[in-house]
């Protein structure tokens, strides 16, 4: 296991590029359960799950870090419109 968030994140962002996404996700999971705090982590879970498929999770998991990553409720908003029909 890697002993730092930066590592984790390289692991990630390789499968990632390989287009193991949900590889990627079960990194990221582990990464942030050893480094919680690590706002570089939550953005690669969130692309993760959302080339998983899971759009509405990667939202789901960005509101809940909205005030850490500094997102004004205007782009909070477009955020959450990604991905419906109709929108943008």
């Amino acid at each position: 296991m890697p002993s730092e968030a930066a590592e984790w994140a390289r692991r990630i962002q390789e499968s990632l590029d390989v287009g193991h996404s949900f590889a990627a996700f079960d990194l990221a999971r582990e990464g942030r359960a050893a480094f919680p705090d690590d706002l570089h982590l939550v953005l690669l879970a969130t692309l993760a799950l959302m080339r998983c498929g899971g759009p509405a999770e990667g939202r789901a998991l960005l509101a809940s870090h909205e005030a850490r990553l500094g997102l004004g409720e205007k782009a909070f908003k477009l955020g959450r419109s990604l991905g419906k029909p109709g929108a943008g």
